[in-house]
């Protein structure tokens, strides 16, 4: 759509909405796929602030009406946070639900940030699902995942959960953070993005019924996720036939044939092709890779069952997974963006030249790392990475409210608090530098959950 002069962002919004009725996609074309129409127009880069931003969660709130409404009670022991968190998500699909910490104090919104924040941690982190990939760029499926049992690869004796549980949980956990527009740290690799997407097109396209993938990543897609080979493989081509029989290459990569007796065959001029495909199948499309994103995306489309937003996240595929990957893992910037953080804060109670806060943004500049800015983000918010589109998108601001209580006023022994439903950070007035940098240092580095005060 083109922008119409005075025509505001939320105006050609509302067109583009209009185009993009759900009740449209239930027509077919007369193609042999058998593809649903869409207009390609919802291919539109959320880079472009901040109108992309407006359009998705337009779409959103057409499709989930606000934040996920609180119906079921999910009970969660910190002590024994892996075995709940898997039963809740083997036993649950949709989205909806809230979230109580047994023992602790803290309710309302704050919590199930926090959940799924140690949630993420878990499954893109700590549970060797995913790996780096070649490039270094980027987390991508463990390949071997799925080829040892799930004792070896949990390092337990004993459990009742599967493989395919925790894959199809995973998906389950990025499809939460999808729709409760939270960045993660743990940034995914493009290659990742667009195997995802070419298997949720797939499976939501031409796939309903039929137990093997239409679509496969081709030659071109192997320099997102091992450049080195990629770039070895397309020189090649630039080689004469000589020079190609010099290498004494054969139907084989890294001691494993290719094709039956692939040690025997020589790579030719004839079958180069056919050689660098079978690399290509090898490393990117193997049966094991293809079940693993089966079980994936099979885990994201039960929370994700809306048809229209899976349309819609099916489209980011048109631009290689760069938009969704803006939406998971923001910029994904080495540093800490502090000078968007300060920028953004509300004071409540304090005012820019009071000590206590000339003091915080001194910390905050020059002696907190970038580990514990992360921290003192998540303290406040339990989010892990700043939002893709800055501060100044969370809802509410980040606020730092003065104590008042008249108990807290005169103790130098009280430590910073927070409530993370409301982005809000309660902060005794110290009036001096080291005694806050000292007690922000404990609170950010606590892990006692919501008891603390």
């Amino acid at each position: 759509f083109d922008h119409i002069e005075g025509e505001t962002d939320e105006e050609r919004i509302e067109k583009i909405i209009n185009e993009l009725n759900p009740a449209s996609f239930n027509n077919t074309n007369n193609n042999n796929n058998n593809m649903p129409l869409f207009p390609i127009s919802i291919d539109i880069c959320l880079s472009s602030f901040p109108f992309g931003k407006l359009l998705w969660e337009k779409i959103f709130s057409m499709v989930y009406k606000g934040p996920m409404n609180a119906e079921i009670l999910i009970q969660v022991d910190r002590n024994n946070f892996f075995n709940d968190l898997m039963y809740h998500l083997n036993s649950s699909s949709g989205s909806s639900f809230a979230v109580e910490y047994k023992g602790e104090q803290g309710r309302g919104y704050g919590l199930k940030k926090d959940f799924l924040s140690e949630a993420s941690k878990m499954f893109f982190y700590d549970l060797n699902l995913f790996s780096i990939s070649g490039n270094g760029d980027g987390l991508v499926p463990n390949q071997e995942f799925l080829c040892h049992s799930v004792l070896e690869n949990l390092g337990l004796t004993e459990t009742l959960f599967t493989n395919e549980q925790l894959v199809k949980n995973s998906g389950k956990i990025l499809a939460f953070l999808l729709l409760e527009g939270f960045t993660i740290p743990y940034k995914f690799s493009y290659w990742f993005w667009r195997k995802f997407l070419l298997t949720l097109f797939d499976l939501y396209y031409f796939n309903r019924e039929k137990k093997t993938l239409i679509y496969e990543n081709e030659f071109i897609d192997l320099q997102y996720h091992d450049y080195e080979l990629y770039s070895n493989l397309e020189g090649l081509f630039k080689l004469n036939e000589e020079e190609l029989r010099s290498l004494d290459l054969y139907m084989e990569y890294e001691g494993i044939e290719l094709v039956p007796n692939g040690n025997e065959i020589p790579v030719t001029y004839e079958n180069l092709h056919f050689y660098i495909k079978k690399i290509t199948d090898f490393k990117l499309n193997n049966k094991g890779l293809d079940k693993f994103m089966e079980y994936f995306v099979k885990g994201f489309k039960l929370v994700v069952q809306d048809e229209f937003m899976l349309m819609v996240l099916s489209s980011f595929i048109f631009n290689e997974g760069k938009d969704i990957s803006l939406i998971v893992n923001g910029d994904s910037l080495e540093r800490f963006p502090i000078d968007d953080f300060i920028s953004n804060l509300k004071l409540q109670g304090y005012n820019e030249d009071d000590k206590t806060i000339k003091d915080l943004i001194y910390i905050l500049k020059n002696d907190f790392t970038n580990d514990q800015l992360i921290k003192f983000f998540h303290f406040i918010t339990s989010l892990r990475a700043p939002p893709y589109n800055g501060f100044g998108s969370l809802n509410p601001l980040i606020c730092i409210t003065k104590i008042t209580d008249p108990d807290f006023i005169d103790s130098k022994h009280h430590l910073p608090s927070s409530s993370t439903c409301f982005n809000l950070l309660r902060l005794p007035d110290y009036k001096n530098k080291d005694i806050l940098l000292k007690k922000l240092t404990i609170a950010i580095e606590d892990k006692g959950g919501f008891n603390l005060a």
